[in-house]
């Protein structure tokens, strides 16, 4: 076969596979040879243990346009991120338990790159959006603090390719009157089972004709029990309210502190406009 030939062998193989679909690359092919034409007509295939190929992702080329003595480069990795603030009149996100008038929006980008021929300046043009995220003061602060750490910062995607725009629904977990009444109504089932257990021993004990000194040290024990039981989930609910309310408060504390900046900017802005205006 010619090399035509095979790349459109090769590209009839794989148009219609999915990301990650498995499947085997014919015997007439060596699974090395497989891959890089592959790759030429734009297809990134890879093999495991099993002899399975499967497409893991996309291999694009540039592309490159003239207009008015620029040079216009377009390519599926190009991007562009951007930050913002943004103020409304109180909005819930996710992995917050209250009401944010500010906070900050990531924004990424699919991108293209113009070259000025004449001036030699290049310049970075964001296009069609990909995503876009909220993240609370407080979430933005520990993104940037905790690299390397942990399993990654909540955070409330608003727009994503190709679905549009996204309205958070917020989860009774996180409304704190809801989420204290769980932790209640969970505390308060422990208690009633295990005051249904205790009392149905002492009901046997107390059915007897006699009780003997074996019978009043498990009395003495069930006390001891039901003594500890209290004691530490009083203890247990006392720090887990302690731990609730202290995470709400930091939270109500950086929305504060993000409003008052906020303000503080926006005058500044304001003064500096009336002072060129002069």
């Amino acid at each position: 076969m010619s090399n035509e030939e095979i790349k459109t062998k090769v590209e009839e193989i794989l148009k219609d596979k999915k990301l990650f679909e498995k499947f085997e690359i014919p015997s007439d092919f060596k699974s090395k040879d497989f891959i890089k034409i592959a790759k030429k007509i734009g297809y990134l295939v890879n093999g495991n243990e099993k002899s399975e190929s499967y497409i893991y992702g996309v291999n694009p080329e540039i592309e490159i346009t003239h207009k008015s003595g620029d040079e216009i480069y377009k390519h599926l990795s190009y991007g562009v991120v951007s930050l913002s603030r943004t103020s409304t009149t109180g909005k819930k996100l996710f992995g917050s338990s209250i009401v944010h008038q500010n906070f900050i929006s990531l924004s990424i980008n699919h991108a293209e790159m113009i070259q000025d021929i004449n001036l030699h300046n290049t310049h970075y043009f964001p296009k069609k959006r990909i995503i876009e995220v909220f993240l609370t003061s407080s979430q933005f602060a520990e993104l940037i603090t905790t690299m390397n750490y942990g399993e990654g910062t909540p955070c409330t995607i608003s727009f994503k390719e190709p679905i549009g725009i996204i309205n958070y629904t917020e989860p009774d977990s996180l409304k704190p009157n809801d989420e204290l009444n769980k932790m209640q109504d969970s505390a308060e089932k422990e208690k009633d089972d295990t005051i249904e257990k205790i009392s149905t021993k002492l009901k046997t004990i107390l059915s007897k004709n006699s009780i003997g000194k074996k019978d009043k040290q498990n009395i003495y024990s069930m006390f001891d029990i039901l003594s500890k039981f209290v004691d530490d989930k009083f203890e247990f609910m006392q720090s887990q309210f302690q731990s609730k309310m202290e995470k709400h408060i930091t939270e109500a504390k950086t929305e504060i502190d993000s409003t008052l900046i906020n303000m503080s900017l926006n005058n500044q802005k304001r003064i500096e406009l009336e002072n060129s205006n002069d």
